[in-house]
């Protein structure tokens, strides 16, 4: 399921690990993270802030790959469009 992620976002900096079930995703400028946060929530995708995981910077989010392959390859689709949109 990483790997779909890594398929749909692989010209972002995305740091993952293939038997992990999340993904940690470094934001494109100007983007900051919990701008970001809310935008995704308001496009029904719910990622979590990556400060919430002890990371010392202000530009990272991190989403679970847990779902099926069908809901991350939706849900990653979404996050992809909504940083073009912002670009």
């Amino acid at each position: 399921r990483t790997a779909i992620a890594g398929d749909i976002l692989g010209n972002l900096d995305v740091a993952m690990d293939p038997e992990a079930s999340f993904v940690l995703l470094r934001l494109p400028e100007p983007w900051e993270t919990m701008d970001f946060v809310a935008a995704a929530a308001m496009r029904d995708v719910l990622v979590a802030p990556g400060s919430s995981f002890n990371t010392p910077y202000n530009n990272h989010f991190r989403n679970t790959t847990l779902p099926d392959p069908d809901t991350i390859r939706d849900v990653f689709t979404r996050i992809e469009a909504l940083l073009e949109q912002h670009a």
